[in-house]
């Protein structure tokens, strides 16, 4: 397995800054996700027609690669809809983008909203009948996000099943399915199968009021490592991306790391703002997956299980 993180959880950072803590932490991709608050990946300046070459020697050096373009494109619009016909020239646009940079994925969604709330499940399976086709040939998948209505993974994979075959696939958010659907990874394994190209891994709690808290990884009570199990059973070597968002509104984390820019906070917890901890949280999953490896055969798997709640204590 491969290990990103998204751009969503450094905002403000600059290019330079992501690329460089990217390598230096050994991530192999990044989930494009907004860049210096620009979240439109089109109008990003690395991706201009100034810049993209440099952007690509850039990335050939360090040995990463733009895993997906996580867009902001929704399907669940009304069919006829101006908003719906909008959202598939985008979709369109970042499909074509991709194609022609040598980027794999493209992430669209039901509904902005992650729980599941109101849509129209029949336009939004035609809209994505319609990409997939679109993307056919140009060597793109068109992944929807297990999130909002599609978080039962029953539903998601009737959702798909009538796309092309070539370019459909599912972006397994971890967190989703639990959340919303108290649903364990073994039944989403079950229920989606190979058509999972990509997850997105982060971890979280509900709080006394019934929100959710995202924490380090290992400290909420996201079944993270039963995730791992599940894909590494079932032959997964694509991507576990981290998707952290220390930076939006109050989702500001206690760190127990130094910051950035080499302060010796040591052991302190500090309460910091602007700070993309997916790469930190990365160092904690790579761990995990390298002890589940080592524990693979199946009578370990409960060692390995012992090892990383043994973290999430620590």
């Amino acid at each position: 397995m491969k290990l990103g993180f998204s751009t969503i959880g450094c905002p403000q950072w600059d290019w330079a800054e992501i690329l460089g803590t990217a390598k230096d932490m050994g991530i192999d991709g990044l989930e494009i996700r907004g860049v210096e608050d620009e979240i439109d990946p089109m109008k990003i300046t690395i991706f201009d027609a100034e810049h993209l070459e440099k952007t690509r020697t850039q990335l050939a050096q360090a040995g990463i690669e733009i895993a997906m373009i996580a867009s902001s494109v929704v399907l669940g619009d009304p069919m006829g809809s101006r908003g719906g016909e909008q959202q598939m020239v985008q979709a369109k646009n970042q499909i074509d983008f991709a194609s022609q940079n040598g980027i794999p994925f493209v992430r669209v969604l039901l509904t902005l909203d992650p729980n599941p709330v109101p849509a129209d499940l029949p336009a939004a399976k035609e809209r994505y009948e319609q990409l997939c086709s679109y993307a056919a040939n140009k060597n793109v998948r068109v992944l929807v996000e297990s999130c909002g209505l599609l978080s039962d993974s029953a539903k998601l994979a009737a959702f798909i099943a009538d796309a092309c075959p070539e370019s459909r696939g599912v972006l397994w958010d971890i967190q989703h399915p639990f959340r919303n659907c108290a649903e364990k990874p073994k039944q989403t394994v079950a229920n989606l199968g190979k058509e999972i190209r990509y997850v997105q891994v982060k971890d979280s709690v509900v709080d006394d009021n019934g929100e959710i808290e995202y924490r380090m990884m290992g400290l909420g009570d996201v079944p993270v490592y039963d995730a791992v199990k599940q894909l590494y059973q079932m032959g997964y070597e694509g991507y576990l991306t981290l998707l952290e968002t220390g930076a939006a509104g109050p989702g500001c984390y206690l760190l127990p790391f130094p910051d950035l820019h080499g302060d010796a906070a040591g052991g302190n917890r500090k309460r910091r703002k602007n700070v993309n901890i997916a790469p930190y949280s990365g160092c904690i999953l790579r761990l995990a997956v390298r002890i589940f490896l080592f524990c693979k055969e199946e009578a370990s798997y409960e060692k390995a299980g012992r090892i990383f709640l043994s973290m999430r204590r620590d």
